[in-house]
């Protein structure tokens, strides 16, 4: 072994087994026997080892350092080993600071269309503002996790509740809060919602007070609610009186 010990080294492989650890796209691949090859030492646990390299991978960054490390291409570990046309090569790319493009092995050539593609970079829109055009993010409006159900009622009763309704046939005596002195024969019938002294098909409800079929229906619908003393009361707690008994 010749020259001195730089941290690199020039020699022709003796076996066809070292892989290239130059750039890609060459990286990986086989360094044949008896070629050209550059090595540079590193130290894995303590252990020294030269990983190689085609001659041809060698970057301008390496030949940089080689020139400054030394003067001569002499001095560089296994150089006067070499033939005489491969010294040239590696002198003349010591002067131009970069390898000649007939040492770039086949390996380390792109091939057309696979030229590195720009990354493409995220872009945010901005809107320009009104008053003082400055581009602000526009935002999206956030999504709610709750949802608010929309609950619509009928301006009238289903038709359903006409034959869903219960149907008392026997004489009722309502519980009124119309005065006992009211001279109306039909005040105890009294409406407490349209008003009306004589109820319109009168419906009681669980409470026992009075309304008209239409009012107190269209009430429950939006109020679940006895509109008089505001007990609970549902559609089909509505009792329907039947006056001709």
């Amino acid at each position: 072994m010749s020259g001195k010990q730089t941290g690199y080294r020039v020699e022709y492989a003796n076996s066809s087994r070292a892989k290239c650890k130059g750039p890609k796209p060459c990286s990986g691949t086989s360094i044949q026997k008896e070629e050209l090859r550059f090595g540079t030492l590193v130290d894995f646990r303590g252990a020294t080892s030269f990983a190689w390299r085609h001659w041809g991978c060698v970057t301008p960054k390496i030949l940089q350092k080689m020139k400054e490390m030394f003067s001569d291409p002499s001095d560089l570990n296994g150089y006067d080993d070499l033939k005489a046309e491969d010294q040239e090569r590696i002198q003349k790319a010591l002067e131009e600071g970069h390898v000649a493009d007939e040492d770039i092995p086949n390996s380390a050539r792109k091939k057309e269309g696979e030229e590195d593609k720009p990354k493409k970079r995220a872009t945010k829109r901005k809107a320009a503002s009104d008053d003082e055009g400055e581009e602000e993010v526009a935002e999206k409006p956030k999504k709610s996790h709750s949802t608010q159900a929309k609950v619509t009622c009928s301006p009238s009763p289903p038709r359903l509740l006409e034959s869903s309704l219960p149907t008392l046939t026997t004489a009722v005596e309502p519980l009124s809060d119309h005065s006992e002195t009211s001279h109306s024969p039909f005040a105890r019938f009294h409406c407490r919602l349209c008003q009306a002294d004589m109820c319109n098909d009168p419906t009681a409800t669980m409470c026992g007070h009075l309304f008209c079929y239409r009012c107190i229906t269209e009430s429950v619908i939006r109020t679940p609610r006895c509109p008089t003393c505001a007990t609970p009361t549902l559609l089909y707690c509505l009792f329907r009186l039947d006056l001709s008994a």
